[in-house]
């Protein structure tokens, strides 16, 4: 699974592609979590247990600003949704029945 995502990235090719640079670059510097308070729409937080570029931390803080969020966390790390099987009918469940209420 590795190798397979490894080969799928930009930076396997050596240099970072400019957008994936942009990318940190931005994420580094854009903090809205005073503004998460006013999501009003059906949330589901997901996250992998084992996640070292998202941390559970960041999950449970999101669920926690978000007004009633839901959080799900997973086995596994950042592909937690490859690497833990009882995440698909988490996601679609709330998709399917969450996102008309």
């Amino acid at each position: 699974m590795v190798a397979l995502i490894a080969e799928r990235m930009p930076a396997a090719a050596g240099e970072p592609a400019e957008g994936l640079t942009n990318q940190l670059a931005a994420r580094a510097q854009h903090d809205t979590t005073a503004r998460l308070g006013q999501i009003v729409c059906p949330t589901l937080v997901c996250g992998g247990r084992f996640d070292g570029i998202a941390p559970p931390a960041n999950s449970e803080l999101l669920a926690q600003a978000i007004p009633d969020a839901r959080l799900a966390l997973f086995d596994g790390g950042h592909a937690f949704f490859l690497q833990d099987a009882a995440a698909w009918p988490v996601v679609t469940e709330f998709l399917a029945g969450g996102a008309s209420a």
